[in-house]
C-alpha cells in the first residue's frame, strides 16, 4: 500500500489489478484495491472489491480463530 501513502492511487489500482490478474482469488489485493478505490471516493468500485474479498475468505482466518 505505498503508492496510496505517497498519493499515488491510480499506480496502487493498476498494481493490486494486476496481482489480480496473476493470481484471480487474491483476496488481499481486491480487499486493499476496494480500499484505495474508497479513499478516492469512487464507493461503488470499493464496494464491488470490498465484497469480492469478503467473498474469497479475506476475513475468514482473522474471525474464525478458536
Amino acid at each position: 500500500m505505498v503508492y496510496g501513502k505517497i498519493g499515488s492511487f491510480e499506480k496502487a489500482i493498476e498494481q493490486f489489478s494486476k496481482a489480480i490478474d496473476i493470481k484471480p482469488n487474491f483476496s488481499l489485493a481486491y480487499g486493499y484495491r476496494g480500499l484505495v478505490y474508497f479513499l478516492i471516493g469512487d464507493d461503488e468500485r470499493a464496494l464491488e472489491n470490498l465484497n469480492k474479498a469478503i467473498e474469497l475468505g479475506m476475513f475468514d482466518e482473522h474471525f474464525n480463530k478458536k
